[in-house]
């Protein structure tokens, strides 16, 4: 759920409100009051994320089909292998050129 989430970004201040604020503005104490407050003032938020989350979820069940052990081991040579190296090496050569501007 989680995984879909993130993907389909649900939850997103644009969907369900900055929840952060909406909680300062909160004048109540207690949860079902803040269920009711929160329902009052976001009547659709609860309803658009789920549909997010649900159109995501599906695409996910379709996608699964196609990932087999062959595509995951590429996938993991590639992470492990390649951007690791040339994320590492880059990274140490832009700190190299900034040492090196700075002269220490």
């Amino acid at each position: 759920m989680n995984l879909a989430n993130q993907n389909a970004q649900g939850t997103r201040p644009n969907v369900v409100g900055q929840m952060s604020d909406l909680i300062q503005e909160f004048p109540g104490n207690t949860y079902n009051e803040w269920v009711k407050w929160y329902i009052e003032k976001m009547p659709e938020a609860i309803d658009r994320a789920t549909l997010k989350i649900s159109a995501m979820v599906e695409n996910l069940k379709s996608a699964i089909q196609f990932i087999h052990e062959d595509l995951i081991r590429e996938w993991v040579k590639d992470l492990v292998l390649t951007k690791t190296f040339i994320g590492l090496r880059f990274q140490e050569s832009i700190l190299k050129k900034i040492s090196n501007i700075r002269g220490q």
